[in-house]
């Protein structure tokens, strides 16, 4: 385990990326090799024909194999979609002996706690099991409280689930691709990996990754996770916006929009114009750039002002100090900052990943961010399996009691 080579696959709705890295014992990450290809059979984040997802998975882990010399047979692949459901809840314990020692039994009593609190949806599975935050004795913000003395030990924990028929129809198709170990991971925790900073995560802040098929938001708070969901609305939908108002072809569309797009009308130049090409010839006509805009604005618009709905909604609008950042392909459009901040009235940045490894200029790119994102989730598993990560060691073993505790319920119930 000196040595891992490391794959992550980022299924998109529009792009599927491979990135092979290499772990070393001295902790550092190296890049091997990527791939990016079109994505076939999704919608929306949804596997919609297990053939041609299959193939470009599989096109694209063999040109990232041929990339980097290696063959692998152990993934980390990001999962989203408006199927994505998410918990919050607190389960506490008292603790009783002489001492009053928090020890690890202590705190796998949690599980039967967190039990009661928390009904598995019918035909989902548990995703993830994050541990925000451990209170002792009303003291919030422990880490790991084994060792501590206390009397009342409770914990946040954030559960994320995923609908079982997508779970299994993704593995699936790993599996095609000669896959036989799947790591699944939630994107927007993929992509804070990559784009975030500590001081935003324990300041609050809401991630926002645009994408071809949905909107991924997750709000974090004092350094964790504690919200997450995804929206069945993404950059495609301004694609086919401006193919339809424009009487192009999608592809044309897409041209349009990353070349000359822009998300406030307000911000161009009145005399601007640019070249379109009429669907089904090769005739061209010219359009002020303004038009474009008129039609992207009021779809991005919606886009945000639901965001920031479901921010309001999640109840932690008020404790994201540091903003938003957004990342995802649908941040490039010119502009986008700025109709976020109208719309929220909050600090906007744009996020690129910053990782400390050297990669392709291309991936410097927020439309990356998940991708790189997945990659340094990778790493850090194997870190842990080689002691290099040492925080939240605890919390992985129980993630993996939980696991299986929900396995365990779902199975009694007959589901």
């Amino acid at each position: 385990m000196g040595e891992s080579i490391l794959c992550a696959i980022d299924v998109g709705t529009t792009k599927i990326c491979t990135l092979m890295g290499q772990a070393h014992e001295d902790g550092s990450l190296s890049m091997l090799g990527y791939s990016v290809v079109p994505s076939r059979g999704l919608r929306k984040g949804l596997i919609v024909d297990m053939e041609a997802t299959t193939s470009a998975i599989t096109e694209s882990l063999q040109r990232a194999e041929r990339m980097a010399g290696v063959r692998v047979n152990r993934v980390v692949v990001g999962i989203t979609g408006h199927h994505i459901r998410s918990f919050n809840c607190r389960s506490t314990i008292s603790i009783h002996g002489e001492d009053d020692i928090i020890t690890e039994e202590h705190v796998h009593r949690l599980l039967n706690e967190a039990r009661v609190l928390v009904t598995v949806p019918e035909d989902y599975e548990l995703l993830h099991v994050i541990q925000r935050q451990f209170i002792l004795d009303g003291l919030s913000g422990v880490r790991n409280p084994v060792g501590m003395h206390g009397r009342k030990l409770a914990a946040d924990v954030h559960f994320v689930f995923a609908r079982t028929s997508f779970m299994r129809n993704l593995v699936e198709c790993l599996h095609r691709s000669g896959i036989e170990h799947v790591e699944l991971v939630l994107e927007p925790i993929a992509a804070a990996e990559a784009v975030l900073t500590e001081t935003e995560k324990q300041l609050g802040v809401a991630l926002i990754d645009i994408g071809g098929g949905t909107t991924d938001i997750a709000i974090f708070i004092g350094g964790s996770i504690a919200y997450s969901r995804a929206l069945p609305i993404g950059g495609n939908q301004v694609t086919q916006d401006l193919s339809i108002g424009l009487r192009t072809s999608f592809q044309e569309a897409e041209v349009l929009k990353l070349r000359h797009g822009c998300a406030l009308q307000s911000k161009l130049e009145k005399d601007e114009v640019v070249e379109v090409k009429d669907v089904g010839s090769n005739t061209t006509r010219l359009l002020p750039k303004r038009v474009l805009a008129q039609i992207i604005e009021p779809r991005m618009r919606e886009l945000f002002e639901i965001a920031h709905a479901a921010i309001l909604e999640s109840g932690f609008a008020e404790s994201i100090a540091s903003g938003v950042v957004l990342t995802g392909g649908g941040s490039l459009l010119k502009h986008t900052d700025e109709l976020v901040k109208e719309v929220m009235d909050l600090p906007v940045r744009i996020g690129s990943p910053k990782v400390p490894i050297e990669i392709s200029e291309p991936l410097k790119s927020p439309a990356y961010a998940t991708s790189i994102g997945l990659l340094l989730h990778a790493a850090k598993l194997a870190g842990e399996q080689i002691g290099e990560f040492r925080e939240g060691s605890l919390w992985q073993r129980l993630s993996g009691a939980f696991r299986s505790f929900f396995q365990k319920l779902k199975s009694a119930f007959g589901r």
